[in-house]
């Protein structure tokens, strides 16, 4: 096998993947409410099949969501959209802190009873085993998120800024050539 055909294996595949994120990527925001939706169903339903599809979906689903929480973690900050902009300092706030923590307890419990019910063991092991992790995981990705969320409220004010000076320039403009000299 030539070098060619392992790099077009590894393009295809990325395309591919690339491919099912593009088609998925509508239904993205509603993945962890329905990966949890599908483990309560597979830990309720007394249906052996009906059970193994809920949790396959719901692993799937899940997998989804923390390879998305994962990528985001990894990904480098591309600055400002518009190159010519300085990147701005967004201070932090105890609003910021109080809202990471209550960001966290929520990722944490949703995969805690996520892995609850595909586990076999009793739930107090995923408790004392897992939770410790799984909180700090759920820690990093809501911290992550609520700095990205300052980061463009401060983006959106300064737009927002601009744009108010433009449209009073204006309308001084619109004024001025409408006064009689």
């Amino acid at each position: 096998m030539s070098e060619d055909g392992g790099s077009d294996w590894r393009t295809s595949g990325r395309s591919l993947l690339a491919r099912i994120s593009y088609y998925i990527s509508p239904w993205r925001p509603w993945a962890p409410a329905t990966a949890l939706a599908f483990a309560y169903l597979a830990r309720q339903t007394g249906s052996v099949i009906l059970r193994a599809l809920a949790a396959v979906a719901a692993l799937i689903l899940f997998l989804l969501v923390s390879v998305d929480a994962a990528r985001s973690l990894w990904e480098v900050d591309r600055g400002p959209w518009n190159p010519l902009r300085y990147s701005t300092k967004v201070r932090v706030t105890p609003l910021h802190v109080v809202l990471a923590a209550a960001l966290a307890c929520i990722y944490a419990f949703s995969i805690i009873f996520l892995l609850a019910s595909f586990l076999i063991v009793p739930s107090w092991w995923v408790l004392l085993v897992i939770s410790p992790f799984v909180f700090a995981a759920a820690g990093l990705v809501a911290w992550h998120n609520v700095r990205l969320w300052a980061f463009q409220s401060v983006e959106y004010q300064e737009l927002l800024k601009d744009e108010q000076q433009v449209l009073a320039e204006n309308e001084h403009l619109k004024q001025m050539r409408t006064k009689p000299l």
